[in-house]
């Protein structure tokens, strides 16, 4: 989420002048009466002042007013901040809160204020518009800076009182010779075109022409005019600070009570880094701090901290900018045929109409509001805040998240950061050696100095590093994951030159069953993955080792049992004696099948499955079976396209011995011997059309026979 540096607010508080006497220097000066004051980075944070209304009857205070401050913060890991802000005050009251343009979407989506006692409140803000846009929503227009001319020539037909330097009355009837003065300085000359700019009045005395250039002053009498003159130069002034917006809080009461204002916006993640030491193991000394920054621009004095971790939902939605929806346009509703229409179903007045289902659930979702405040003081947002008031130094678990609450007021400067303390424990803790699951095939590497923690404490620790300190000095850095009570950790800090490990992998694919049935054949194989690992100890003292193997999808573990395993890697623990070298095997499969349509084979392909020693003898034998009745079923079709082709070459050849025929006649000793060749080829045509028919009979029963058989090959 992108922080601004200008998240936290500044604060104005208007209060009435008689409750706040005492404290007022303390915080701001005087502001002046009609000045919409913008608050600015580099003003106090909280400024005061009141003129209460004139119809407020006066209030004997129960309690003694205080200035409005920043007193609770939350920091939460996902990038924002929960700021809550309170102060006692009386009677009516505003507080202008300025935000970054980065944080009004936050704030708007946010924002929740805790007054018991006020009749009325209401939250103003300026819409998201160009500058020049809302100068041009005024009575008098400064948009695109412009010059007196075109400001009084903008305003023809108001009632004006110009100074030059006698008081001349009228109204504007237009302002003329502007372009004259435009076009001398744009020339460079000092040549007179025309009289210049001048402004034409119509007064009781008639209508008179007053140069600019003598006019002392002017004031316009309509106080409409002045009004949003006032109010364009506060929009002016304000847009020099682009970067902030101003949230108005008015709140309208006659009692004197606490008021809170807490909202949601971007804020600089907190980290965590801790500290191990290794030398009184298996209790170790354990430290942790917890590091904050402020970088805006506001002094964190003196406010109740709490450090929230884990990973609420946290988006931005655009609330600020104005959205406009287009809508069609609908021809007049004049006389003329009628038009078709179609209806819907309705429902009874039982069920609630759409719109009435949306405030039904608006109403639903709606926050009570509170009914008495804490004994701590009241809270904006009931579910934050009580999270907020927790004070513990250890932390709590709190709506699926984990609360560090510091027990003492925090202060941090504006643009400054501090480490405060965040645990102080000791953890249980062993030495170990880790084999990764990274390691590469046939790949020589030295296996990771690192130790296991498990987490005793009470506590929920964020992630973070860990510098790692053994034997009275610096012994590596490492880093661990969310690390919630009674669970377990790997960290590793460094490499044991003194001890070495390789892998090596093979794969197999053996046949484990195979099934016939309705002509179609199952081989149900186990896909075999072995890894075997080879370490070596060259030292002189015994190591343990935590060997991670990675886990195969889809495969089971076959051996060895695993000391634990993650949903990534099995995990084995080992002990290498001085000097060892172990070979240490890792086995796993994992099914899979094969379906064949025997019908479908190639011969060849059929004959290889039946002599294929992987596959069980009855298998085989029953498929030896299938390949005689495919050779034979082969065998008669080969006879009968045999018998076919002779015919085919008979009949080609009586064609061509009867176009002999027609040339040289059937007389003479030439025609004769073709005469006999013609008949004796009609009785081979007989004889092998007999031939035909057995052969097609031959092999419709090897067929039958072939399909037959293998449609009731069950195994």
């Amino acid at each position: 989420m992108k922080h601004s540096r200008h998240s936290v607010p500044f604060l104005k508080l208007v209060v009435p002048l008689a409750l706040i006497t005492s404290s007022f220097s303390l915080y701001a000066q005087p502001i002046q009466e009609g000045v919409n004051p913008t608050p600015s980075p580099a003003t106090s944070p909280v400024a005061v002042t009141a003129p209460p209304p004139a119809s407020a009857p006066p209030v004997a205070p129960t309690l003694e007013t205080s200035p409005f401050v920043l007193n609770k913060l939350a920091l939460f890991s996902s990038g924002v901040g929960f700021f809550e802000h309170s102060g006692i005050m009386a009677n009516d009251a505003e507080i202008v809160l300025a935000f970054s343009v980065d944080a009004i979407n936050d704030v708007l989506k946010s924002l929740a204020v805790s007054d018991l006692g006020s009749r009325e409140r209401a939250i103003v803000y300026p819409v998201d518009q160009p500058l020049d846009r809302a100068l041009q929503s005024l009575k008098i227009d400064l948009s695109g800076n412009p010059s007196v001319a075109r400001i009084l020539n903008g305003l023809k037909g108001e009632e004006v009182d110009v100074y030059a330097p006698n008081l001349i009355s009228g109204r504007i009837i237009a302002v003329e010779g502007e372009d004259d003065l435009l076009l001398r300085y744009a020339t460079n000359t000092t040549d007179n075109y025309g009289i210049g700019p001048a402004v034409t009045l119509y007064t009781n005395a008639g209508v008179k022409v007053i140069r600019l250039s003598e006019v002392l002053g002017f004031a316009f009498r309509n106080q409409a005019i002045n009004d949003d003159l006032n109010r364009a130069l506060d929009i002016i002034m304000a847009s020099s600070n682009t970067n902030t917006r101003n949230l108005t809080i008015q709140l309208k009461g006659n009692t004197t009570r606490k008021v809170s204002i807490s909202y949601v916006i971007p804020a600089a993640i907190w980290k965590a880094s801790y500290r191990l030491d290794l030398v009184e193991t298996p209790n170790a000394a354990f430290q942790g701090w917890a590091i904050v920054d402020n970088d805006s621009d506001v002094d964190w004095n003196n406010i109740q901290l709490s450090l929230v971790t884990g990973r609420p939902v946290s988006f931005i939605q655009e609330l600020y900018a104005p959205y406009h929806v287009n809508r069609p346009i609908v021809p007049l509703a004049i006389a003329g045929t009628a038009e078709p229409a179609t209806y819907e179903s309705g429902r009874s007045s039982s069920i609630l109409s759409v719109n009435d289902e949306a405030m039904a659930y608006s109403a639903a979702a709606r926050a009570p509001e509170p009914q008495a405040e804490r004994a701590s003081g009241g809270t904006a947002a009931k579910t934050l805040s009580a999270a907020i008031d927790l004070i513990t130094p250890q932390g709590q678990d709190v709506a699926e998240q984990f609360e560090f609450t510091f027990p003492n007021p925090v202060s941090i400067p504006r643009q400054q950061s501090a480490m405060l303390p965040l645990v102080e424990t000791r953890l249980e803790v062993t030495k170990t050696l880790i084999f990764p699951a990274t390691a590469l095939n046939n790949r020589t590497i030295h296996p990771l100095v690192g130790a296991e923690l498990i987490n005793k404490t009470r506590l929920t620790l964020p992630a973070g590093p860990i510098t790692v300190y053994d034997g009275g000095t610096y012994a590596g850095d490492a880093l661990v994951d969310f690390f919630p009570p009674n669970e377990k950790r790997l960290i590793s800090y460094g490499e044991d030159l003194a001890t070495s490990g390789s892998v090596s992998m093979s794969n197999s694919s053996p046949i484990t069953t195979v099934t016939i049935s309705q002509g179609v054949m199952t081989i149900n194989r186990s896909q075999d993955f072995v890894k075997t690992y080879t370490l070596k100890n060259a030292s002189a003292e015994s190591k343990r080792l935590v060997l991670e193997h990675p886990i195969t999808s889809g495969a089971r573990l076959v051996s060895p049992t695993y000391t634990e395993r993650t949903d990534m890697v099995y995990r084995f623990t080992l002990t290498l004696a001085p000097g060892q070298e172990l070979s240490y095997e890792v086995k796993e499969e994992k099914p899979a099948y094969e379906r064949i349509t025997l019908g479908r084979l190639q011969p060849e392909t059929l004959l290889s499955y039946s002599t294929n020693g992987e596959i069980p003898a009855d298998a085989r034998a029953s498929l030896q079976k299938a390949v005689e009745l495919r050779q034979a079923l082969d065998s008669a079709n080969t006879a009968l396209v045999a018998l076919k082709t002779e015919r085919e070459r008979i009949v080609i050849e009586q064609q061509r011995v009867r176009e002999i025929l027609s040339v040289v006649g059937n007389t003479g000793p030439q025609g004769e011997e073709y005469l006999r060749r013609l008949v004796s080829y009609e009785g081979d045509l007989d004889s092998l059309s007999e031939q035909i028919k057995g052969a097609e009979e031959t092999l419709r029963t090897a067929q039958t026979d072939y399909n037959t058989y293998l449609a009731n090959l069950i195994l």
